[in-house]
């Protein structure tokens, strides 16, 4: 349970409570009409005592449902930021790399590889988490240009791939290299 449910939850038992205690006293109170003053003073010392003990279980309670959930939120979000850092590293990696691979791949294995690296920057992209990993390394622009970054290379690779497909498998993995850094050049990416 989030940690909001679990408040709004913990709020209204202590509501119906409150409302318990102030409908009891209203009864008692119209009982004490029918006594004298002094022996309402044992009256309000039992709403005194009444009042605490309702105040300190409602804390109990409150503290009881918020702090299990704050900390199941927290992990929920350690484990988020996790997943989103991993699909991160193997978008960014992938299409750092990616030249060097498809330069050892035959045909149908540098499309295939070319394709999960795809997936990998749409899994990235999936967090909301990216913007403070591109953040993080001082990439500007946001998740929508390093989407498009990434794009603009997946697309002149594979158009690299296209236009050479007949004799992909004959070229020599030095020649597939130049060829693909021919059409992205690599430069150091902070």
């Amino acid at each position: 349970m989030k940690a909001k449910t679990a408040l709004k939850w913990t709020i209204w038992a202590i509501a119906i409570l409150v409302i318990i205690v102030v409908v009891a006293i209203f009864l008692l109170e119209s009982h004490q009409l029918t006594i004298g003053r002094t022996e309402r003073l044992q009256f309000y010392k039992l709403y005194l005592d009444a009042l605490k003990a309702i105040l300190v279980s409602g804390l109990v309670a409150l503290a009881s449902v918020l702090i299990p959930a704050i900390i199941s939120q927290a992990n929920a979000d350690f484990r988020k930021l996790k997943e989103s850092r991993i699909a991160y590293s193997n978008a960014k990696t992938g299409i750092e790399y990616l030249p060097l691979r498809l330069s050892s791949l035959n045909l149908p294995e540098a499309t295939a590889h070319i394709q999960q690296v795809h997936v990998y920057k749409h899994q990235a992209e999936l967090y909301e988490q990216l913007k403070d990993h591109l953040e993080r390394r001082q990439i500007p622009g946001g998740p929508e240009k390093w989407g498009q970054h990434m794009y603009d290379k997946l697309f002149a690779l594979r158009e690299v791939i296209e236009a050479h497909a007949r004799e992909w498998d004959a070229v020599k993995p030095d020649a597939r290299l130049k060829l693909l850094l021919k059409a992205v050049p690599t430069k150091k990416e902070e």
